[in-house]
Parts: C-alpha cells; structure tokens; sequence
C-alpha cells in the first residue's frame, strides 16, 4: 500500500474532516502540508514551495518594498464592477514573447466574450511583468499583511488555541506518529492550523467583499488547495456561485491535494474540475459527482505541439532532456552527471530541464551539472516545449511535462525517486521505461528506435477551446448552484 493510500485510510479512520479547531474544520485546509510533513521524514522528500511566513523577516520586509508597487497599482476594490467571471489564476507566469501569460487561464480569457477579472498571489512573493491580462488585481495587500499579523500574534502570544483544541491537536500528532512511524512536532503542527485559521479569516474578509463587488455568476481558479481558493470556494458555496477549477498539473492517484476517502463532501473545494483528458478523470478520486469532472483538454498545451512539432536541433547529437523539480532535482540531477560520464557523447549530449522555482538557486544546489559541463536550459533557454520539441529521450520523475513529452512522440525513463509512482501508468502500460540507475538509463536509450505513437486524446483532449467554452457557457447557463 502507498503512502497515499495509508493516509486516506488515517483519515476515514479517524472522521478527521469533521474535526474542528475553534469552530475552523481545519483539515482540508493543513493536510497538504501534513502529509508532506510526513514524507519528508519517511523519504527525506524536499520541500517544493515555501510559504512567505517561513521566511527571514528581513526577506519578507524587502520583498514588501520591491513589491509595493503592486499594492498601489490594481490592488484596491474601490473601483471593481459587475463581472459575470471571477478567475483566481497562477502565479506562476510563463514568458511568452514579451509577455508573461498566466498559461491556464489566458488563453481562454483572451477569446472569451464573457465579461471578467483576474486576481493574483504573488508567486514566492514577487509578479511577472508585463503582463497582457486585462481587469488584472493582485492580493500583494492581503497576501504581506496576513503573513506579518501570523509573525505578530506568534511573537507576541505564543499559542492562541483553547486548551481543549491543543489537546484535540495533540491526540491527532500522537495518532499520526503512531501510524505513520514519524516525530512529528506538536509546536510545528499548532503553527500550521493557526497560520490557516488567519489566512482564512483574512481571505473571507477580503473576498467577501469583492463577491459583493463583482456578482459573477462562475468563479474560475487554477489551484484549489493556494489560500485564497479556499475562501472563495466556502464563500461561493454559500451564495450558489458555481466554482470550476483548470487542472495545472498531475493529479491522479497520488496527489494528495486531489484524492480524499469517499463520500467526503468539502465547502472548501471546486464544485466542478476542467480536466486535461479522460486519464486524469479515471484516476483521480476526487471529492464530487463525476458528472462535474469535465474533460476539455489544454489549450496552451494543444496551440504549443501544434507549433513545435518537427522542429529539428541544429545539433546532430541526440538530445536527452532531463525534467527537473525541486522535490527530486538533487537526485535527478545526480543521474544526469553519472550519465554524461558513462554516455557516448559523439552521439548524444544532455539537456538539464529547470523548473521554474530553480532558475535562481540551481548552481548553489546542484554545482555537479557545471562540474560536468551539462547543458542546462533555464528561463533564457525558451519552455519546455522548445526542449521537448527537439528532444530524443525525455527523463524525469513525476513532473507534468513528461506527459506533454508524449505528445510529441518522445521515449520516457521514468527515475526511481520519491512520487515516481505518479507515472505508474505509463511505464506499466509500456509508454515509458522505470529505471533505477544511469547504466539502466543508458541501456533504455541505446535501445531507443523511433518516436512513439500512443492515444493522446486520452491525456490530451483535443479541440480543447471548443470544449472549455461549451463547458463554462453551460456551467453559467444553469446559474447559481443549491448549497449541498
């Protein structure tokens, strides 16, 4: 049994998401964390993402003054207006030309005759500009001064849950060290949920007031487990505001954010999921009917293969692109330097693929590929599909891009490092090969002949425009939702 499933079982076991901390039902909105808390001692799994709360408060205060711009500049709600769509899109632009694109949103956003507005976090506490998004806001105000006030009342107070809700929280450590065979500590997990509890209170506050503003009649959000989509998803259910999350990334049975134990019902979640393909759909369990599991496609996934297929690398070496992620780039990233010592490089050479959170730390973390005198492709080196484009052999763990890859026909090694059973379905299904170490990889890429061909519309679904705008226009048709 995976670690997953353990955890979906603690949780049926326990009815943990009827819990409650201060009349807070606190689960949904800490699991994320806690399970990572738990893998991390159990696999010595890596962080992926930091929370601004986490930081050094000289960080957070220069952050705070880089970014006060944003503050000023479409940030207030003085102004806001009717709007039938409210999106909360991803931080986490992509550049395009001369523009930073929200990739899951403005596609749909540029064609749409709906009327609409955009919120943003910032992403690891700084925007990508410029953008081309119209009626865009930003949460910096809310985002900085929920981060700060958590700081103020920890310093100032200490702990400021009841005495019977540490004891709650207490019975719930104890249960999951018990089970999980960890140590983790009661002070960290007490942070946790009082760190939730104001985030949340901040964002119903904030998004209280800009649901009056806008009225719309469907709120889009890309990732439902960041802060604000937990408030907007509670708020929304109370007033019948249909909610529709876009799929971002993997989802499937291992990640955790999007598999619960049945008959879970959550006010805190989507009521609808836009999903890439029927894959996703077969494989997740979500916590809603199936019939609000849509399967439309990607848009930006869909126009990107369209342009890049048959691009051809001035290079006449075969090239081995390597996915990074933060969460295993230690490891793959030592795979990647064994194999350059081990390869015939008059016949292939490798491209180390950074995510995004990398760019800025990557020579700090993993100074082996300069070492090894590695090609690594950063923001200046174009996106992924520019790499995979061109690629012979795609390897990685768990990322996303890895199921882009297949769209372009590449061979996929999938690396034995923590989460590789995200792709279990590939390489069972044998679209990919599972490899332990860099003379197994070797052996896979040697014995590589030509491109596959697989059922892409299966992970991939085409005509994906046509099919998320019959979806959102029959979402907003059927009007405001029953409060279940």
């Amino acid at each position: 049994m995976g670690l997953v499933d353990e955890f979906l079982l603690f949780e049926e076991k326990h009815s943990i998401f009827t819990e409650k901390i201060m009349s807070f039902s606190f689960w949904h909105y800490v699991r994320f964390e806690v399970f990572f808390m738990i893998v991390r001692q159990r696999e010595n799994y890596q962080i992926a993402h930091k929370s601004l709360s986490d930081e050094k408060p000289i960080t957070v205060l220069l952050l705070f003054l880089e970014q006060l711009k944003f503050f000023v500049a479409n940030s207030s709600l003085w102004n806001l207006t009717n709007k039938e769509i409210l999106v909360i899109n991803h931080p986490r632009r992509v550049k395009n030309g001369e523009y930073y694109d929200c990739i899951y949103t403005d596609p749909y956003l540029a064609q749409t005759n709906h009327s609409y507005c955009v919120f943003e976090l910032p992403y690891e506490g700084r925007h990508f500009v410029p953008t081309r998004t119209e009626n865009l806001r930003y949460l910096d105000r809310v985002y900085f001064a929920t981060a700060v006030y958590q700081r103020v009342v920890r310093k100032m107070f200490g702990c400021t849950l009841k005495s019977n809700d540490v004891k709650k929280i207490t019975e719930i450590v104890n249960s999951i060290n018990l089970e999980f065979g960890v140590n983790l500590e009661l002070d960290e997990f007490i942070k946790l949920v009082e760190n939730s509890i104001i985030k949340h209170k901040s964002y119903l506050r904030y998004f209280e007031r800009v649901l009056k503003k806008v009225k719309p009649k469907l709120i889009l959000e890309v990732v439902s487990y960041m802060d604000p989509n937990f408030a907007i998803n509670q708020l929304a259910k109370e007033k019948g505001i249909p909610t529709v999350e876009i799929q971002h990334g993997t989802m499937g049975k291992y990640h955790i954010a999007y598999n619960f134990p049945k008959d879970v019902k959550l006010d805190s979640f989507p009521d609808y999921v836009f999903s890439l393909g029927q894959f996703w759909k077969d494989t997740t369990r979500l916590p809603i009917d199936p019939s609000r599991i849509k399967v439309v496609g990607w848009p930006y996934y869909e126009k990107k293969v369209e342009s890049n297929k048959g691009s051809v690398s001035s290079d006449e070496r075969k090239k081995i692109l390597f996915i990074s992620q933060p969460t295993i780039g230690e490891e793959l990233s030592i795979l990647a330097t064994k194999l350059n010592q081990i390869l015939d490089q008059s016949k292939y050479r490798i491209v180390y693929k950074l995510h995004p959170s990398e760019f800025s730390s990557w020579k700090e973390k993993y100074p082996w590929l300069i070492e090894e005198d590695i090609d690594v492709a950063d923001r200046a080196s174009g996106d992924v599909h520019h790499n995979l484009s061109s690629a012979f052999v795609q390897v990685g763990v768990s990322s996303t891009a890895l199921f882009e890859g297949l769209g372009y026909g590449l061979n996929t090694a999938i690396f034995r490092a923590p989460f590789h059973e995200y792709m279990e379905e590939l390489y069972q299904k044998g679209l990919a090969c599972l490899v332990e170490d860099a003379n197994q990889l070797l052996a896979y890429i040697n014995s590589c002949g030509k491109q596959i061909i697989y059922n892409s519309d299966y992970f991939w679904k085409s005509n994906s425009m046509n099919n998320f705008n019959e979806a959102i226009d029959s979402i907003i048709t059927k009007g405001k939702l029953k409060n279940v």
